[in-house]
């Protein structure tokens, strides 16, 4: 799977650009010492400026946690905003 974005903090990444509609999986991973968890969330764009939720992604765990899950999509524009961080997040698409 590709890597969309990893970091230690709150982050966004860059967008997707997708031509048209598509079938898509993302798994948000976050690893570290004793207790970690992330959050984040998939949005959409048609514009670029406007962004909405189409799902919310959390992990946690002792060490490693993971969550994610697969969407279909309109929105010619797709991102991932990690929303908190505790240990290192990474997340993955496919498509």
């Amino acid at each position: 799977m590709p890597q969309l974005l990893a970091s230690t903090s709150p982050a966004t990444s860059s967008v997707l650009q997708l031509n048209q509609s598509l079938k898509m999986s993302f798994q948000l991973s976050v690893q570290g010492s004793g207790s970690v968890s992330a959050s984040a969330v998939v949005e959409g764009s048609h514009d670029g400026q406007g962004w909405l939720n189409i799902a919310t992604l959390e992990a946690s765990g002792t060490t490693y946690g993971t969550d994610g899950g697969t969407f279909e999509t309109l929105f010619p524009q797709v991102r991932c905003r990690l929303t908190a961080v505790t240990g290192t997040a990474t997340v993955f698409w496919a498509s």
